[in-house]
């Protein structure tokens, strides 16, 4: 069983550096049941929109009446649609170091990207860890915001097709050490006592 599935409608050049994975349109994969494998499969969803009611929205909702584990969820995809749904969550992520070598002093505001939780800037790499374990998604927009100190303003959910052409290496980059990361098999350690009790 393949257990990671991408649903995109990039051409195949545009995915030439992502590891060689099966891809269904999101159209293809909404119609064709027979293609797609089952229960615990990955669907990495990057259909070129996730507003509600749309094919991205749809698949990430098939996928969960699969069985499937799907990124984005639906409930990552709505919870990131208001800040009023996901401002709880932000305010308690301590102070991002922001304000590096990279930026004008006087920056108030700051907007980086979040590929599976891999930040292009090492800097930033713990406070898109944290934020993937709460929204699971391909790509984050985080805006940071300078206010005496500074902290997450807001997020957002950006597809891969409006990726800027720049980026996209870097989340190309992001997604073969995610997928390698999930093939990775912790060995047990041998045990290490000559008596083991029920």
């Amino acid at each position: 069983m393949t257990e990671t599935l991408i649903v995109t409608e990039l051409p195949e050049h545009a995915c030439a550096a992502w590891p060689a994975l099966p891809r269904l349109s999101p159209d293809d994969y909404l119609t064709q049941r027979e293609r797609v494998d089952a229960r615990g499969q990955l669907v990495v969803n990057l259909a070129p929109s996730y507003r509600y009611l749309s094919a991205g929205y749809y698949c990430s909702l098939l996928a969960e009446a699969r069985s499937q584990r799907v990124i984005p969820s639906v409930r990552t995809i709505e919870d990131l649609s208001r800040k009023t749904l996901y401002g709880l969550a932000i305010q308690n992520l301590p102070a991002p170091a922001a304000g590096s070598s990279h930026d004008p002093p006087d920056t108030h505001r700051l907007v980086l990207h979040s590929y599976f939780g891999f930040s292009s800037r090492p800097e930033f790499d713990e406070l898109c860890r944290r934020l993937f374990e709460r929204f699971p998604a391909p790509i984050l927009r985080i805006e940071l915001r300078n206010g005496g100190n500074w902290h997450v303003g807001r997020l957002a959910l950006v597809p891969r097709a409006r990726l800027p052409e720049s980026e996209r290496e870097v989340f190309a980059q992001a997604f073969q050490r995610f997928v390698g990361r999930r093939w990775r098999r912790r060995t047990r350690r041998p045990n290490r006592y000559r008596y083991d009790l029920a």
